[in-house]
């Protein structure tokens, strides 16, 4: 499965809560504080930190 894949599979689930927002700041945050993180795992991590993974 591709990144964009993935994280257009965590933000659809997100919107389904209706935390969008928080999840995607999240994983920006993440991404930021860990710049050798891939994309995908972050908002994996902003999804599980939001408990809509």
């Amino acid at each position: 499965m591709q990144t964009n894949d993935v994280v257009q599979m965590i933000l659809s689930k997100a919107d389904d809560h209706d935390l969008r927002i928080e999840v995607q700041s999240e994983a920006i945050a993440i991404l930021k504080e860990n710049p050798g993180i891939d994309t995908g795992s972050a908002y994996l991590m902003a999804a599980i930190e939001w408990d809509v993974a």
